[in-house]
């Protein structure tokens, strides 16, 4: 995502705290008044000799300690629990306000296996099991303060955003040309929207509905006809989600001369792929990982053809966590429409098909497998929620056998699998 959208994320409390720190307020180390406000602390030294007294016991103290240990009474016995996005690129930022956290005395737990979405986070924060998530991306996810919770009131009944982690930036952007970079010290889009001159080489090199191949057109004389005074960034496909992101960024920062244009996939399409924009695509991602649920089974099993109940236990306790999350997933039907037509599964004449990811992770001894994101996704969903999900559980359990043993693919028989359902 380009827009500076990790807005109204619980940075700002941090910062909020450190302030009431600074400015006295009852701390157990507060600071006394520097000489330019507060009392004139000069006519007591002159007029009560106990003052001098004083002031000559504070200069044998100790010098104070570290400003960083000041505030660490700040979260002193107050554990807080918090979660990531489940995007990498929203790690670093879930990391840094963790730390600072700490750093403020307040008990925060590991992240690694507390990733989130954002409508999981939302609900899971109302429910009361979550506190903390430094993702939010706004006004975007607004749309999640209208979940409805188990007692009849919605998650905007009891949350609320604290301030900015990124105010007027953003930690991805867009991609300019690194000469042009190089020669405009400072350069930021607001830079480009105010200024005529730093803009100018980014108006030219815009597509314009003028013919720039027509003759009479490539001359320097008529090279302004190609300027409207706007310039375009590449975005995303029209009507998407990442489009409403970009266009709410430059409304938001009051660009008056930047504006999207929108990224197509034709050229993709041409090329033969299948290249169609789905403005929910988490519905079919969902979908995805039902299908990807019994990879492990390929991997860890002797006998995996045979294994029709067993997939169903498995795919059932993901629905019902499904359910319970409020997650809404593409059925069979919408999945087989979406396919038609895109692709087709033939043999390779010379190459027989073996098995999938996690049977060539476990074959090749890469030393780690999928199941976590996969099977494991359903266990951390059956565990927010309440959902027993002891088949999924025992998937994990034989994807971990199998890098630990370094056994090769083919650990057990699926009645020996079996036997271990509910006691992962």
């Amino acid at each position: 995502m380009t827009s500076p959208s990790r807005r109204r994320a619980a940075a700002a409390l941090i910062f909020v705290l450190g302030a009431a720190a600074c400015s006295g307020g009852g701390g157990p180390q507060d600071q006394p008044a520097d000489d330019t406000g507060g009392a004139d602390t000069t006519s007591q030294t002159v007029d009560d000799p106990s003052a001098g007294a004083a002031e000559d016991d504070a200069s044998s103290e100790d010098p104070p300690a570290p400003e960083i240990d000041r505030y660490g009474w700040i979260g002193d016995g107050v554990a807080i629990t918090m979660a990531r996005a489940e995007s990498p690129t929203g790690h670093v930022q879930a990391e840094i306000v963790r730390l600072l956290l700490t750093e403020f005395g307040y008990t925060v737990n590991d992240l690694e296996n507390v990733e989130l979405s954002a409508e999981y986070f939302h609900e899971v924060l109302g429910e009361g099991e979550i506190d903390l998530w430094a993702d939010g991306r706004y006004p975007d996810h607004e749309v999640h303060w209208a979940i409805e919770l188990a007692d009849g009131s919605t998650v905007g009944d009891h949350v609320s955003t604290v301030g900015d982690l990124v105010l007027g930036g953003a930690l991805r952007g867009f991609v300019t040309n690194a000469l042009v970079a190089a020669e405009t010290p400072g350069l930021t889009l607001d830079l480009i929207d105010d200024d005529d001159e730093v803009r100018a080489p980014y108006d030219a090199a815009d597509p314009s509905p003028v013919d720039e191949t027509a003759p009479d057109q490539t001359d320097d004389d008529d090279a302004e006809e190609l300027l409207d005074g706007r310039v375009a960034v590449l975005g995303c496909v029209e009507d998407s989600l990442c489009a409403d992101q970009i266009d709410e960024q430059i409304r938001f920062a009051r660009w008056r001369t930047i504006e999207q244009a929108h990224g197509e996939t034709a050229d993709l399409t041409e090329a033969g792929f299948s290249a169609r924009p789905e403005r929910e695509v988490m519905r079919f991602k969902y979908a995805k990982l039902l299908m990807n649920l019994f990879n492990v089974l390929q991997a860890g099993l002797t006998d995996p053809q045979n294994i029709g109940s067993l997939r169903r236990q498995i795919r059932d306790e993901a629905l019902a966590c499904f359910r319970a999350a409020g997650i809404d997933c593409a059925n069979a039907d919408e999945v087989r429409e979406r396919q038609r037509d895109t692709y087709e599964a033939v043999e390779v004449p010379g190459h027989p098909r073996t098995a999938g990811s996690s049977w060539q992770s476990v074959e090749r001894g890469t030393g780690d497998i999928e199941t976590d994101y996969l099977n494991g996704e359903i266990c951390l969903l059956g565990r927010l929620y309440g959902v027993p999900t002891p088949a999924n559980d025992a998937c994990v359990s034989l994807a971990r056998t199998l890098l630990r043993t370094e056994s090769g693919p083919g650990l057990m028989s699926v009645e020996q699998f079996t036997g271990t359902i509910g006691r992962a």
